[in-house]
């Protein structure tokens, strides 16, 4: 029977135990008891803790002794007093490591905390039995109380054997299952948008697990492969990236040396005004115009917009813009300037892209401006205080059709005229609807002004399309007789 209350009470001490102390740490975590300790600025003298440690062991050893001796009474308290003072002293130890507070519940978490449950479950089971068992015993002895008591003590044992095998498979799991999944879940620090993963110590870890036949093994490749493909894009990227920045950086220049071939000042005298604008859809573009002093009595303008958009428009028009002043140096009659140009074109054309063009000579002295059209636009020329669209000959784009005859023709200005790309005319708004030929001239009948209408007629055209974005290239000539 003694043996009965012995196994009984020590079993219920561990039940109790379990229960006090899981309880205590689901209390503490609810009402937020627990400190994370942070690290000491003291320094912490390692061999007089060592030493702390071994004397609370001895004292401890010896006042187990002299309780199995029954010793004096005031020897034990002295002793139990002893062991409080080394405890106390070492437990108030400079804390030197850092320890960081972390806010994920992490799997292994959640397991411990449902084994902690059906642990807590099983001892308050064995708890409540053993009260009963203990009034049970003071009321009878007898075999039914034995066989309670024997039924309640393998509850207890129940316990303990389950808290045990379950410590085990818990460890089982964290090391084959809870702690691979933890190394693959450090892959998320590593990884930042458009940069490569750095993995060398990813790949160390996985490679623990590439030859397991297990599902870790299958993730732990899947993983390892999965970084590899993912650096090889993202060093794919980078190349085209880079290639791309290149790119950006020879169209910046060409776009600079494209610009600085047009026109920078106007012209401004006391007979005449010539100004011009022209903006690309892309960086560069196919459109241009030009005008410069001929000679003392002649001034050149030209206007030209070559097929397509982008680099092999702009280089098309940058070559016409350069053959127009080398022919002009030698033969000062607009057709005969597009014959010989639209044949050298037509010569050297392998994509078979063609430039519509419009040059013109106006002569300062009888106000005559004599030109030749190349498939261009008709120009809007000002008179008698309106504006209208001149009836031209539409002539050949350049670069088709070699030895064609174009055709010069005359006319006297004695106000304004206005050249213009259909960048222009087709620029469309958020409707797509286009700007046209017809708004175009309205907008100059409506013009209440002698500046420069470049600058209102831009806004114009702004206002219209609003949001959308630009389709051609844009550009305007302004010859303004005084």
């Amino acid at each position: 029977m003694l043996t009965y209350f012995i196994v009984q009470y020590f079993l219920n001490f561990v039940n109790t135990a379990f229960i006090v102390g899981i309880l205590s740490i689901w209390l503490s975590e609810k009402i937020d008891l627990i400190e994370t300790p942070k690290t000491s600025k003291k320094p912490v003298n390692k061999k007089l803790y060592k030493s702390l440690f071994y004397l609370l062991l001895v004292s401890t050893i010896a006042t187990s002794i002299s309780l199995k001796l029954h010793a004096n009474e005031n020897i034990i308290i002295a002793e139990i007093i002893l062991i409080g003072i080394f405890l106390f002293g070492y437990l108030t130890k400079p804390f030197e490591y850092k320890i960081e507070p972390s806010e994920d519940n992490t799997i292994i978490e959640r397991i411990i905390q449902m084994f902690l449950i059906m642990t807590v479950i099983i001892a308050i089971f064995g708890l409540v039995f053993s009260y009963f068992s203990y009034d049970l015993i003071a009321i009878d002895d007898s075999n039914l109380t034995l066989y309670i008591m024997t039924g309640i003590i393998m509850t207890d044992i129940i316990i303990v054997l389950f808290f045990i095998p379950g410590i085990i498979i818990l460890k089982y799991i964290e090391n084959n299952v809870i702690e691979p999944i933890s190394s693959f879940s450090k892959i998320e620090k590593f990884i930042e948008e458009n940069e490569k993963i750095e993995s060398e110590g990813l790949v160390n870890i996985y490679s623990k697990y590439v030859n397991e036949k297990s599902e870790i093994g299958t993730l732990a490749r899947s993983y390892t492969e999965l970084i590899n493909h993912n650096n090889h894009y993202i060093e794919n990227i980078q190349e085209i990236e880079g290639e791309k920045e290149r790119i950006k950086t020879e169209l910046d220049i060409a776009t600079k040396i494209q610009a600085a071939n047009l026109p920078t000042e106007s012209l401004i005298n006391e007979k005449y005004f010539v100004d011009g604008y022209s903006h690309p859809a892309k960086e560069v573009g196919g459109d241009f115009f030009d005008y410069y002093e001929l000679d003392d009595e002649n001034i050149v303008i030209v206007i030209g917009d070559a097929s397509g958009k982008g680099v092999p428009a702009a280089l098309l028009s940058m070559i016409t813009q350069v053959m127009v002043k080398q022919i002009l140096n030698h033969d000062k009659n607009p057709s005969k300037v597009l014959y010989l140009l639209n044949n050298q074109l037509c010569e050297h054309n392998p994509e078979s892209m063609f430039i519509t063009l419009l040059l013109g000579i106006y002569n300062k002295t009888n106000k005559k401006l004599t030109f030749a059209n190349a498939g261009h636009n008709p120009p809007i020329i000002k008179e008698n205080n309106e504006f209208a669209y001149l009836n031209i000959d539409s002539g050949l784009v350049l670069g088709i059709l070699d030895d064609f005859e174009y055709a010069t023709e005359e006319i006297t200005l004695t106000d304004e005229l206005i050249l213009y790309t259909d960048g222009i005319t087709d620029a469309n708004n958020n409707n797509n609807d286009m700007y046209g030929e017809e708004r175009l001239l309205n907008f100059f009948n409506e013009l209440k002004s002698d500046d420069d209408p470049i600058p209102p007629l831009l806004n114009d055209i702004n206002k219209f399309t609003g949001s959308s974005e630009q389709y051609d290239d844009m550009t305007l000539l302004y010859l303004k007789i005084k």
